[in-house]
């Protein structure tokens, strides 16, 4: 999946994202709110292939849209609302999600919600092999986990309908630049090793206001 996730070091290329959301921060943009029904779709997996996926839900702030290129936006994600979809065992279910909820893993006593900042867009080239489909936009943000921030960098597939703005993508992270290293040794069993990539599913929805 080259080119569809890039979590690189930030030092300078951050400075330098700020700069362009600063200079594409326009007043008077048409402005949409984040509406509850959007979702962040999660999947991991083990070694031996076992895999656990499941939601967790986008708390929004505003975004800026005009000229089919988003401007500016800021999510979170509440780490209280994530869910498991695959696990049928309640008592199961629960204890994943409580450990997920852990020191760890995402630490929810110290960081209670990931953040996502889009700090700016161009229209889509389509040199993305593994881009969803329909992708039209290239959208460069700032995603935090644990504290630490990282570059990403994947195309969405951004559209208007009704005054309804309509976000979706498929990117993949590397938990191990956030400092989610649980269960990362690679001489552990295939049926403990955690691999480091979490695919993600973004389906996000907005109205204008």
């Amino acid at each position: 999946m080259k080119g569809i996730f890039y979590a690189i070091s930030i030092a300078g290329l951050l400075m330098l994202l700020s700069c362009k959301k600063d200079n594409e921060t326009k007043a008077g943009l048409p402005v949409y709110k984040v509406v509850d029904n959007s979702v962040i779709n999660w999947k991991g997996f083990l070694r031996n292939g076992y895999f656990n996926e499941g939601s967790i839900e986008v708390k929004g702030k505003n975004i800026d849209f005009s000229g089919g290129l988003i401007k500016s936006g800021e999510i979170e994600m509440p780490l209280s609302s994530i869910t498991n979809y695959n696990i049928a065992d309640e008592t199961l279910r629960a204890q994943l999600i409580h450990h997920l909820q852990s020191a760890d893993f995402f630490n929810i006593a110290l960081y209670p919600s990931l953040k996502f900042e889009i700090v700016h867009s161009e229209f889509y080239d389509g040199s993305f092999p593994d881009a969803i489909p329909g992708a039209n936009v290239l959208v460069t943000g700032k995603l935090t986990i644990l504290g630490t921030p990282g570059v990403v960098v994947f195309p969405a597939k951004v559209s208007l309908e009704n005054n309804e703005l309509i976000i979706k993508a498929k990117l993949k992270i590397n938990r191990l630049n956030f400092g989610l290293d649980y269960n990362s040794d690679e001489s552990l069993s295939d049926s403990e090793y955690i691999m480091p990539d979490i695919f993600l599913d973004f389906d996000l929805r907005a109205i204008r206001i």
